[in-house]
Formats: structure tokens, C-alpha cells, sequence
């Protein structure tokens, strides 16, 4: 069965306030919570760096689409209400969702330090460092024989 919907609190509070007949509430208020549930990938063995990393993965992503989502909403609010305690919760958020996108980058880097990779290219470089022996010079008339051959 369906249940008509509530108003909120402050639909009833600007109704009474203003002396607003009845009417249909506004926003829809959730009933029930609704929870992410992280897909468990089934492993062959108990102790797999990569199974581990893409739950932890898809966890963090789960985590940063909700806080948009819940940031876009405190946001909203916050213009809405000019709260200075919506504003503090929506820095807030943003601070949140900063950390948790910085926990993504992190789990990267330690995924790769665990399975020995680097982010560098895997072709070797090649370094050629000249030395000279002699005196000071010696090396200036290498450097003036040179300047005036070219």
C-alpha cells in the first residue's frame, strides 16, 4: 500500500505562516533508506590485492556519486534557507568529497606500490654524461676550437 505523502515540516511551518490553504506536499520525503550495497567480487583466494582494490574502488565511487548528489541538494538548501549553518554544511560536504576523490588517487598509488609498478614509462633511458680531465685551460680551448669550427 501506498501512503500519501507527507509534507515536511517546513511545507507545514510556511503554510502556517503564511495561512496557505492545504495542498499537495512539495517535496517527497523518503520512506525508507536506501543503502549503496558494494558488489563483494568473488575471489579464489582470501588475500587478492586486486578484488580488494576494485570493492574499495567502486566504494569510494559509490561514496563521491552520493555526495553530489547530496551536495546539490545542501546547496539548493542552503540558497534557499541563506542558514548560515546550510552554508557550514555545505562546506562541509565539499570537504568531504574533496578528501574522498583524494582517497581515490591514493588507493591508485598504493595498489601500484604494492604490485611494484611505477607510473614512469617502462622503455629504459639512456643518460650519457661527458666528463672532462684537464685543466680550466684545456677546456677553453676545447670550448673556442669548438665555437670556431661550426
Amino acid at each position: 500500500m501506498d501512503e500519501e505523502p507527507k509534507k515536511t515540516n517546513m511545507e507545514k511551518s510556511l503554510q502556517n505562516l503564511f495561512n496557505l490553504p492545504e495542498s499537495k506536499p512539495i517535496v517527497q520525503v523518503m520512506r525508507e533508506t536506501e543503502f549503496i550495497e558494494g558488489e563483494i567480487l568473488e575471489t579464489k583466494t582470501y588475500n587478492s590485492v586486486d578484488s580488494d582494490f576494485e570493492f574499495t574502488r567502486k566504494n569510494i565511487q559509490d561514496l563521491i556519486r552520493e555526495t553530489k548528489k547530496t551536495l546539490a541538494s545542501a546547496t539548493e538548501l542552503a540558497k534557499l534557507g541563506e542558514s548560515a549553518r546550510a552554508y557550514e554544511v555545505v562546506g562541509q560536504l565539499t570537504k568531504i568529497l574533496s578528501d574522498a576523490n583524494k582517497d581515490l588517487l591514493e588507493l591508485h598509488q598504493k595498489k601500484n606500490r604494492i604490485n611494484g609498478e611505477t607510473g614512469k614509462s617502462s622503455k629504459p633511458t639512456v643518460t650519457n654524461n661527458s666528463l672532462f680531465v684537464g685543466t680550466t685551460a684545456d677546456l677553453q680551448k676545447m670550448l673556442k676550437d669548438a665555437s670556431t669550427t661550426k
